[in-house]
């Protein structure tokens, strides 16, 4: 994936993935705890600051699917590599 579609593809697939888990939390929040009006409040909140910052990230970002034509990384380059060791703690 890295040296198919680049160094963003595997932060938006966590972002889909923690997208999926806020859901799960704010249903298993309104099914136990909260009214409806409480969790459709807080549903569409958080959709809302989800859209915005994935927009203003693509905008910032501008995401390109690039062909490499050098030789990929070997997997200690990529273990080396700063933004790696962040998204892994």
């Amino acid at each position: 994936m890295y040296q198919f579609v680049g160094k963003t593809a595997p932060f938006l697939i966590l972002a889909c993935l923690a997208l999926g888990d806020g859901c799960k939390y704010i249903n298993f929040l309104a099914t136990n705890s909260f009214g409806q009006t409480v969790s459709l409040i807080a549903f569409s909140l958080f959709f809302f600051l989800y859209w915005y910052v994935l927009v203003l990230q693509l905008l910032v970002l501008q995401p390109a699917i690039a062909q490499q034509e050098d030789e990929p990384p070997s997997v200690k380059e990529l273990l080396m590599d700063p933004y790696i060791i962040v998204a892994a703690g």
